[in-house]
């Protein structure tokens, strides 16, 4: 088991979960467009509700399970123990049993209250598609991430594969054949069905195994302690993400509202996965190892790299997002959808800039600081629930914007500085202030370009020209060290040309 966790094992994973994210991303942005121009604005913010509503079952039947199978797992396999490992399997397998059934409980009880605005398909239609979409997609998150935790990050990428191309091929059928809203739901339905059926296949294709029996001690009172703090905590965090504020706009502003809303949201959240995927669904696996072995002391250089990472990536992503969103959003889904641009615009920036929040998570997930993240995460719901309220109701769209972006910031703000400081963690400010100059430099030349173009695609140059930009001033500004090149290197070796590309660019500066 300990190969799965070296290093060039978890850049493997990274790869395979990162080629697994490119095509989930482009296969589900695909479908969203399709069924955003077969459905129209009205009848797409429909959908979109339901999904979302879908997701928020998902969170309340694992509520945390995940991310204490993959922390808990790894850990007893960084020590050796693989008894233990199943045995932790076990339980949570229990215990995800049990949550979902308080969680269909309290949506039946719920469900009259979270309609859809100007539903016309009845409230058992709408339960009956929420509850086993949503029920199926929680087994295969469980499972799929407990196999992360083992070091297996296949059964995720293969199952999201598969399937994503499943759903765009039945699509593109609902789309030719102009079906309603009703075939899009049943579609939903059978795709996450066919997630739990697929990640069962897989799973019994390997040795991981659940086993019943006590767990030792003192990790008991640990996973019991960590999977309660951490219940909470996914329970808040689910408030603070843009719940209250779709809740709202389907209360008040009406079911378009919702779309654009979600729209700009997803687009966002799926160019963030394009870049981290891999780096995130590694880093927690690889941190809780590293802890099980010797503490805290090797997360420090962990945490200092990830940071870096990610920030690069969340610049990147920043300013490609505000050159061309405008195009994107017009050539993807249509004149119609064109509110989304200026909402996209917003949140893809707060998201750049907040992308190494990942990080920080990771950090205090593994070091068993949950209860910690349940206060930090008190906060942004208390400001997101405030926001939402005093904003929504008279700004609509454009209010909801503006209440998720000032509680992500100061969600963000807090949970860095109480990290920093809990942990005794030294951030490379240094090198994050390199990477802000890299951005300013790429922004201004990207901004002449736009400035002085015309037409539609004069984003799309101006987008490529600040990425291009940022790449190579990472290069001038001395970004990156030689131990950053040697783990590209490995990761470009059967590309001659992507290796000649690095080592150019290594010539301009490495620290």
């Amino acid at each position: 088991m300990k190969s799965a966790f070296g290093s060039h094992a978890l850049i493997r994973s990274a790869l395979i979960v990162t080629g697994a994210t490119y095509v989930t991303y482009v296969t589900g942005l695909v479908i969203s467009m399709l069924a955003a121009r077969g459905l129209g604005p009205a009848d797409y913010g429909r959908y979109s509700y339901v999904v979302w509503l879908s997701g928020m079952v998902v969170v309340a039947c694992t509520n945390g399970l995940t991310t204490t199978g993959i922390k808990f797992v790894a850990e007893c396999l960084g020590r050796d123990d693989g008894e233990a490992a199943a045995r932790v399997y076990g339980l949570l397998r229990r215990y995800f049993m049990l949550s979902t059934v308080v969680a269909c409980l309290a949506f039946l009880v719920l469900a009259r209250f979270t309609l859809p605005d100007g539903w016309e398909g009845g409230i058992g239609l709408f339960a009956v598609v929420v509850l086993a979409s949503g029920v199926a997609k929680a087994f295969y998150l469980l499972h799929s991430s407990v196999a992360k935790g083992y070091g297996n990050f296949g059964i995720e990428a293969n199952t999201t594969n598969i399937l994503g191309l499943v759903g765009l091929v039945a699509t593109i059928g609902l789309v030719v054949a102009r079906r309603p809203l009703e075939s899009y739901l049943e579609l939903l339905v059978v795709l996450s069905i066919c997630h739990a059926l697929l990640t069962f296949v897989f799973i019994r294709r390997t040795a991981i195994r659940p086993a019943h029996g006590p767990i030792e001690a003192a990790m008991a009172r640990r996973l019991r302690i960590h999977l309660a703090w951490t219940v909470l905590l996914v329970l808040l965090a689910t408030f603070s993400n843009r719940t209250v504020e779709t809740f709202l706009l389907n209360r008040t502003a009406g079911a378009e509202a919702v779309g654009f809303f979600i729209i700009a949201a997803t687009i966002t959240r799926g160019g963030a996965d394009l870049l981290v995927n891999g780096l995130t669904a590694v880093l927690i696996p690889a941190m809780a190892h590293s802890y099980g072995r010797g503490g805290t002391a090797g997360l420090n250089p962990i945490l200092s790299n990830s940071v870096r990472y990610f920030l690069f990536m969340g610049l990147v992503l920043a300013g490609v997002g505000v050159f061309c969103a405008e195009l994107a959003i017009r050539l993807l889904y249509g004149p119609e959808y064109a509110p989304v641009v200026n909402v996209f615009r917003a949140m893809v920036v707060i998201a750049g800039l907040t992308l190494m929040e990942g990080a920080f998570n990771a950090l205090l997930t593994t070091a068993d600081h949950q209860r910690l993240r349940v206060i930090l995460t008190v906060v942004a719901v208390t400001v997101s629930a405030v926001l939402a309220f005093a904003l929504v109701p008279r700004y609509g769209l454009s209010g909801a914007v503006a209440a998720h972006l000032i509680a992500k910031m100061v969600m963000f703000t807090t949970i860095v500085l109480t990290a920093t400081r809990t942990m005794q963690v030294r951030l490379p400010w240094r090198e994050i202030g390199r990477q802000f100059a890299c951005a300013m430099v790429a922004a201004a030349l990207a901004a002449l370009v736009w400035w002085a173009g015309d037409g539609a695609w004069i984003g799309l140059v101006a987008a490529m020209v600040y990425a291009v930009a940022m790449v190579i001033c990472s290069f001038l500004f001395k970004s990156w060290s030689a131990q950053d090149l040697e783990m590209l290197a490995q990761l470009t070796t059967r590309f001659p040309r992507a290796c000649w590309l690095l080592a150019a660019l290594a010539r301009l500066g490495v620290r």
